[in-house]
């Protein structure tokens, strides 16, 4: 019985990594490769309207500071604040919760939240992407899932000596006695 939970729980266990690697996976995969990087920035400046410019970047090349054109349909490729336009996120990727969530000036957003409108927003990277909310997310999950707790590597190889060794003991006890005669291994299999 103890072998069976033994197996059953590491049967368990493997089945919930892989589940665990394939959703990371799929977060992975649905982050932008590209930014659109802002040059120029758009604002006034001396009474002056600078035209901005916007270039499409690797996502990794992010700095904090960058500042950042994101489009309706967007998935926003880092953590950063709002600095102009008013919009809705999905952010289902993060938290699970599919109510779309109001952004406005000065508001935080997490990368990998995806835009929906109805406004292109601009915004201020707070970190790289490598250093976002849901970069840290995935690394975290995947540090738990490849490493193992020395508390459960200890009970692990614990219980692979004990629990063999407390079978072989049970084992014998039931067994051993019926060597010196039918009576004596009645005597010590019915009490």
């Amino acid at each position: 019985t103890v072998g069976f939970l033994y197996r059953t729980g590491k049967m368990l266990e493997e089945l919930c990594v892989e589940r665990c690697g394939a959703a990371i996976g799929e977060i992975v995969e649905m982050m932008p490769e590209t930014a659109n990087l802002m040059v120029g920035h758009g604002h006034r400046h001396g009474g002056e309207e600078h035209d901005e410019t916007v270039m499409v970047v690797d996502a990794d090349t992010i700095v904090v500071g960058d500042m950042l054109s994101i489009r309706p349909g967007e998935i926003i490729p880092t953590d950063g604040t709002v600095l102009t336009g008013s919009s809705a996120l999905d952010c289902s990727t993060l938290t699970g919760e599919s109510v779309p969530v109001p952004v406005a000036p000065g508001h935080t957003v997490r990368g990998g939240t995806h835009l929906l409108g109805p406004a292109r927003l601009t915004l201020r990277a707070t970190s790289t992407s490598h250093d976002s909310h849901i970069g840290r997310l995935v690394r975290t999950v995947e540090e738990a899932a490849a490493g193992r707790s020395p508390t459960s590597t200890a009970v692990e190889r614990l219980a692979a000596l004990y629990t063999p060794a407390v079978l072989a003991v049970a084992g014998a006890l039931m067994t051993l006695p019926w060597a010196w005669g039918v009576a004596e291994g009645r005597a010590w299999t019915h009490t």
